[in-house]
């Protein structure tokens, strides 16, 4: 009887885990894709500069938004 009521959590527990690891794998896809359109390329030298700037870092060339 013991052996049954173990077996039969053994599926929740691997489903959860499973899904656990999705979650986490969805919430860094949708991080990187804030990262990334947080960001720009500068006209200049093509360096990648914070949209939040208005000056290139790399070459001081002016940013337009």
């Amino acid at each position: 009887m013991e052996e049954v009521a173990r077996g039969s959590l053994l599926l929740p527990v691997i489903a959860l885990i499973v899904g656990f690891f999705a979650l986490f794998a969805w919430l860094l896809s949708l991080e990187f894709r804030v990262y990334r359109l947080s960001r720009a390329r500068c006209s200049g030298c093509g360096g990648e500069v914070s949209r939040a700037a208005r000056q290139c870092g790399s070459c001081g060339q002016r940013l337009e938004h």
